[in-house]
């Protein structure tokens, strides 16, 4: 097959193939726009909102069992964080797919809520099915499975990258490894 026919090699972008750039992308190279994943600005802040919702409650929930908080002070962390995320996720969305803010909003929560709802069902299904209802196994799905929603949650939502400045992600970043691994520690050593 020649050149012109094929479309692995039709030029691309920047006079490159469109195979220079599955190799310089499978490599680690430059990320092309066309082989990204798809945005989805209505699901993306659903599950990003959901993931910091299933997060800070394993946290909050860990800190409260230990003693360290109160029930209140746990029910107002997990409220506000939730929020807070619904509003950063949903004005994301809204600069990827211009839309409606009030209708947005109660597209994601009842997203969220639906997502949510599918959750608690699993897990509790899962843990009866697997008579596995320890607080590590418990605490530590809970963890992974809120990292990986608010990671795949920001990617689909899409909006800028530049929201916030660097030295707030690196310090957001740093308190949500920490408060992870505080859990993690508590839990493996009340047990």
């Amino acid at each position: 097959m020649n050149s012109s026919t094929d479309p692995a090699l039709q030029p691309f972008e920047h006079g490159a193939t469109r195979l220079d750039t599955a190799v310089r992308t499978a490599a680690g190279g430059e990320f092309s726009a066309q082989l990204r994943g798809k945005r989805h600005p209505k699901l993306g802040p659903a599950l990003w909102i959901f993931g910091a919702f299933v997060w800070t409650f394993a946290v909050a929930g860990e800190f409260t069992t230990a003693g360290f908080v109160g029930e209140g002070v746990a029910t107002v962390t997990v409220l506000v964080v939730t929020g807070v995320t619904a509003a950063i996720a949903v004005g994301r969305s809204l600069v990827t797919e211009p839309g409606k803010v009030a209708r947005r909003f109660a597209l994601t929560a009842a997203l969220t809520l639906a997502l949510s709802i599918v959750f608690a069902v699993s897990l509790v299904f899962c843990l009866q099915l697997l008579n596995m209802a320890s607080d590590i196994a418990v605490t530590l799905f809970l963890l992974i499975v809120g990292v990986a929603a608010v990671w795949r949650g920001r990617g689909w939502t899409g909006g800028t990258q530049a929201s916030m400045p660097r030295f707030v992600v690196i310090s957001l970043t740093t308190a949500t490894v920490a408060l992870s691994l505080g859990t993690l520690v508590h839990v493996l050593a009340a047990n």
